[in-house]
């Protein structure tokens, strides 16, 4: 479900979860998040709570949470980076 779907289906934004509790707060450990996985997820690492035993686990959103760490935070830093040099800022 995209950003905006989850938006008109459940009436929230998106909330920014920490993949490792208490780590850096930095893109690179965090994902958008509902309210409701936010607050399931709790302290546990995202692997213990997001796998196959959990009922909302599907493959599909598993991966776009890898593909988010692991490129698409980049791209994002990098296009923010681009706009601040830019503005000269």
């Amino acid at each position: 479900m995209t950003y905006e779907e989850h938006k008109i289906a459940e009436g929230q934004d998106l909330h920014k979860e920490h993949v490792i509790h208490d780590g850096r707060n930095d893109l690179k450990n965090c994902v958008p998040s509902c309210r409701s996985c936010n607050s399931e997820k709790n302290t546990r690492t995202l692997n213990d709570w997001y796998n196959k035993n959990n009922p909302k686990y599907t493959y599909e959103r598993y991966f776009r949470i890898y593909q988010w760490m692991r490129y698409d935070c980049l791209k994002f830093i990098k296009k923010k980076r681009k706009k601040k040099t830019t503005r000269g800022d």
